[in-house]
């Protein structure tokens, strides 16, 4: 509570409250929302809210961007729940609206709760928790100008009485400034990347984490994509940082899942400042060669390709997954999935790059 006898205005934190805590007030609560109260922000469709959830965890459908602002956007919600958000990538120069959809798998209603929405101006594959969702500016600061690499808060959204099996959407403004530059500068050149949202329910409520990872909560939600738009004959590209705290060795995996993408788009990874790998005699699915100039990796037309990038423990550095989209290729949405690997195997990050080929001859 505010003081009553300093005669000074209330000073309030949005995020912490007052400072000062009721002791048996918050231990009721807290007993309270671990009865029967689970509010959850889901890694894919098929996730039930169980940890560690299982399947993809780079592009949660309950976390979405738009462009217009509410009151003028009919297209904002999806049909259902078992529908993912109509995402668009930000526009820069104007606000655009964050919407977050909280799900109670729990049997009575859910007392009161935030919703926490933070953009990272780092392009990375892997994010922990709680280091990569505590905010670089602090509650109330500006944030830098231009920004520099960290976490920033967009907003934060109050939910309350969210039934059992139901669901509650809030929506945040994501103001111009908080926007991250659509280029990142690297050692060899700049380059271009989409930021990364991440979201937050608190107090939590749900299975006690299983890990520091995403996927090891059910109240935390990220969503690692970009949208790239691509003519045939054109060429296509998306930088992410590779890199893990938890890497102890000399190299990392990225595994490369092209899903529907036809044969007639050519994949490969532009390294930068990293050496390229050691050639593997034998192997089939990667090939060095050239492309505008720069040694690559030229990926096979497999549905899966596995390339061992020799980042060090304790490295962070970029790498550019690129294509040509071939004169015949179909028009349509496509998704390729990256999922970066430990060198036994075990998954430490992800991000998603969404392909729209368009008409040759027409905008995409």
């Amino acid at each position: 509570m505010p003081s009553r006898v300093s005669g000074l205005p209330e000073v309030v934190s949005r995020w912490y409250g007052y400072g000062r805590i009721d002791a048996a007030a918050a231990v009721r609560t807290a007993v309270a929302f671990a009865s029967s109260r689970d509010l959850v922000l889901r890694d894919d469709l098929a996730d039930l809210g169980n940890v560690p959830s299982t399947g993809g965890f780079a592009n949660t459908p309950d976390v979405w961007c738009r462009r217009l602002a509410p009151a003028l956007d009919v297209g904002a919600s999806p049909a259902n729940y078992a529908t993912a958000g109509p995402h668009e990538s930000p526009l820069r120069g104007q606000s655009n609206w964050v919407y977050a959809r909280v799900h109670n798998r729990g049997t009575v209603p859910s007392l009161d709760a935030w919703v926490r929405v933070s953009v990272t101006h780092f392009p990375g594959m892997e994010f922990t928790y709680p280091a990569s969702f505590l905010p670089t500016n602090g509650p109330g600061d500006p944030s830098t100008d231009p920004l520099t690499p960290g976490t920033y808060v967009i907003g934060e959204a109050k939910v309350s009485g969210v039934p059992p099996g139901g669901e509650q959407i809030v929506r945040i403004e994501w103001k111009p400034e908080l926007i991250p530059p659509a280029e990142v500068p690297t050692s060899a050149g700049t380059v271009q990347w989409h930021p990364c949202l991440l979201a937050e329910i608190t107090p939590h409520d749900g299975p006690a984490a299983t890990g520091s990872h995403v996927w090891d909560y059910n109240n935390l939600a990220q969503k690692n994509i970009s949208i790239v738009d691509a003519i045939p004959g054109s060429d296509f590209g998306m930088a992410r940082m590779m890199g893990s705290g938890s890497n102890d060795g000399d190299s990392l995996l990225l595994e490369v899942l092209r899903g529907k993408l036809s044969r007639d788009v050519e994949l490969y990874l532009d390294l930068f400042e990293l050496p390229l790998p050691p050639v593997v005699i034998g192997s089939s699915e990667w090939k060095l060669g050239e492309r505008n100039g720069r040694r690559v990796v030229f990926l096979a037309p497999m549905p899966q390709v596995c390339v061992p990038i020799p980042v060090r423990a304790g490295r962070i550095a970029p790498v550019v997954v690129g294509g040509r989209v071939g004169i015949t290729a179909q028009v349509g949405v496509y998704e390729i999935r990256m999922l970066q690997r430990q060198p036994g195997g075990e998954l430490s990050g992800a991000a998603v790059l969404s392909l729209t080929i368009g008409n040759r001859g027409a905008p995409a």
